[in-house]
């Protein structure tokens, strides 16, 4: 099964949540309230979801890209 893995510039994320809205795999974090994936490796059934993760950030600091073998 082919494998993805989520990458996330944390530093610049201003907490919007729109990520976490529309993915169950994004939460945000009650310490200081930015956005982090629950797993950051995930498979071809939670793409999707990630994927539009990815495109709702409004500062595009999320990608979602393929684990070559």
């Amino acid at each position: 099964m082919t494998k993805f893995r989520i990458v996330h510039d944390r530093p610049n994320c201003i907490a919007c949540g729109a990520c976490a809205a529309v993915s169950k795999n994004w939460t945000l974090e009650t310490e200081d309230g930015l956005a982090d994936p629950v797993r950051d490796v995930i498979d071809e059934s939670e793409l999707a979801e990630n994927q539009e993760a990815a495109e709702v950030c409004p500062v595009f600091i999320i990608s979602v890209n393929k684990i070559e073998d």
